[in-house]
């Protein structure tokens, strides 16, 4: 058997032991109408707003602090809160003050505490173009709810609702708006 992009699932017989999910859904079931028409052009008309403060030098400041704005963004995402410069700024100085209370020496905590204090004045220099990515990333993705919301009504099958820590989740309900 080789792995491909999109394989025949009709040749897939079922299984008891197996759980497959068809990855499909028949968009007529889909509700879009008028109303999240129009939230999802307001959603992407502000990401276009954010991308533009971005466009002049904006990207490659934020790519200096993408690891630590992408484990930010997911800490936020299990939180539940939106994700701001001085939110990441206190995600940082966390981590980093895990990484110096397991250093032996005080040279050694000296140096990560000054890279420490690099890293927020770097911050603090980039904040509007920081700013400009996290409303981007927020914008994209209440966007990105949006249809899953409108299309949530198609989806049909035992994944629909899931039993998880006896909270009902449904599609992408970390995200939700």
């Amino acid at each position: 058997m080789k792995a491909t992009f999109n394989p025949d699932l009709k040749k897939f017989n079922e299984h008891p032991d197996v759980h497959m999910i068809s990855p499909t859904v028949d968009p007529s079931g889909a509700h879009y109408d008028k109303k999240t028409s129009q939230d999802f052009e307001e959603h992407m008309a502000n990401a276009e707003a954010a991308h533009q403060k971005l466009a002049k030098g904006g990207y490659d400041r934020v790519a200096q602090h993408a690891d630590a704005i992408k484990t930010y963004i997911n800490s936020t995402i299990r939180t539940g809160e939106k994700p701001i410069v001085e939110g990441l700024k206190q995600h940082i100085a966390t981590k980093a003050q895990k990484e110096i209370d397991k250093l032996k020496t005080p040279a050694g905590k000296a140096t990560r505490q000054k890279a420490l204090e690099m890293t927020h004045k770097s911050i603090d220099t980039s904040k509007k173009h920081l700013n400009a990515a996290l409303d981007l990333h927020s914008s994209l993705q209440k966007a990105k709810n949006t249809l899953v919301l409108a299309i949530e009504p198609a989806v049909k099958g035992p994944y629909r609702d899931w039993e998880t820590d006896r909270k009902s989740t449904r599609l992408n309900s970390s995200h939700r708006l």
